[in-house]
C-alpha cells in the first residue's frame, strides 16, 4: 500500500511552502521461491516514510528531505538460486538507510 500526501501553502502568486510526505507498507510475506530443497520462509513487513518541506517559485526549488526517516531495517526482496546453479547463494536486498539530503531544481526557457 502507498500513500502520499501534499499541502501547499501559498506565499504569493508564485512562491509556495510544500510539506509533502509519502510512505509504503508491505505485510509479512510467504517466500518459497520455488525451490524443491529449501523450506518457504517469511519477510517480515515493514514501512517506509519520506518527508520534505520545499520553497517553490515560479523558476526554482529547494527541498529538504529525510527518506526512510524512521530508519527501518527492511528486507525489501530476496533471490535464491537452486543448489544445481549456485551452492544456494542467495541476493539479499535491504532498503537504504534513513538518508537526509537538499534537492535544487530550476527551470529553462519559455514554459516559465
Amino acid at each position: 500500500m502507498t500513500l502520499a500526501v501534499d499541502y501547499r501553502h501559498a506565499l504569493s502568486e508564485d512562491r509556495a511552502i510544500v510539506f509533502h510526505i509519502d510512505g509504503n507498507y508491505r505485510s509479512k510475506a510467504l517466500r518459497n521461491l520455488a525451490s524443491t530443497t529449501s523450506a518457504a520462509f517469511y519477510l517480515d513487513g515493514y514501512s517506509l516514510w519520506n518527508p520534505s518541506i520545499s520553497y517553490e517559485s515560479s523558476r526554482w526549488s529547494v527541498s529538504a528531505y529525510v527518506d526512510n526517516v524512521f530508519d527501518a531495517h527492511a528486507i525489501s526482496s530476496l533471490n535464491s538460486l537452486t543448489p544445481a546453479v549456485a551452492n544456494r547463494q542467495r541476493s539479499i536486498f535491504i532498503a537504504r538507510p534513513i538518508t537526509a539530503g537538499l534537492r535544487f531544481n530550476m527551470k529553462f526557457g519559455e514554459g516559465k
